[in-house]
């Protein structure tokens, strides 16, 4: 009797072991866009400005997590192996680091996702060495930890998968300027006035002096 109540208790153990193992991520390609998310007010210059955002396209399977609240996690780091450190305490992890997050329970005990998307607004990545690139670490968690794997998206280059896009203006409705195509910080006149010092006026830093929009035109 307690020779089989031994197999059974190691025959438990050894099941959970192995599905313990069986947690994991496999990402198997994933490319970003750059998009145009309505827009913002830009404190500095006085007038609303685009507001962009990351979008991170992921094909991943997640395997022994059925039904588990998984937490796909990216972190940001350049150069490579060393996190961007946070600035304005959103979108940063517990220590600090810039990461951006969604949330998914798979079904199944291998769950695909053919195109999941992670988005982080663009200015929270913008404080960065424009000659190196960056570096997007994928990561998944679970309330027993994180989950074996990981794997990298390249912004900037088409290095394993990645590719990169322009901003993408999705309509003829220009928000910014009414459909007047005229630039809204100018009127059109293609300078603005500088009351420092003495006053004078400048070329227009929205549309640099062209009097067109330069959201739409």
């Amino acid at each position: 009797m307690m020779k089989r109540q031994f197999l059974f208790l190691a025959i438990m153990l050894f099941g959970t072991f192995t599905n313990m193992l069986a947690q994991s991520l496999q990402l198997n390609s994933s490319y970003w866009q750059l998009l145009e998310r309505g827009r913002q007010w830009n404190q500095q210059f006085q007038c609303y400005t685009p507001a962009f955002a990351y979008d991170f396209h992921l094909n991943l399977n997640l395997y022994g997590v059925r039904g588990q609240n998984v937490t796909l996690i990216i972190y940001f780091e350049q150069p490579k192996g060393t996190p961007l450190n946070d600035a304005n305490g959103q979108y940063n992890t517990s220590d600090g680091k810039v990461c951006a997050t969604t949330t998914v329970t798979p079904g199944y005990d291998n769950t695909v996702y053919s195109d999941l998307v992670v988005s982080i607004p663009h200015h929270e990545v913008e404080n960065i060495n424009q000659g190196m690139p960056l570096y997007g670490k994928v990561r998944a968690y679970t309330s027993s930890g994180f989950l074996a794997g990981e794997g990298y998206v390249q912004v900037g280059n088409n290095n394993n998968g990645s590719t990169s896009s322009a901003p993408v203006y999705h309509d003829d409705n220009c928000y910014q300027c009414n459909n007047t195509r005229k630039c809204s910080n100018c009127g059109g006149r293609g300078t603005v006035y500088n009351p420092v010092g003495q006053g004078r006026y400048v070329v227009c830093y929205s549309c640099n002096g062209s009097g067109r929009c330069s959201f739409c035109q």
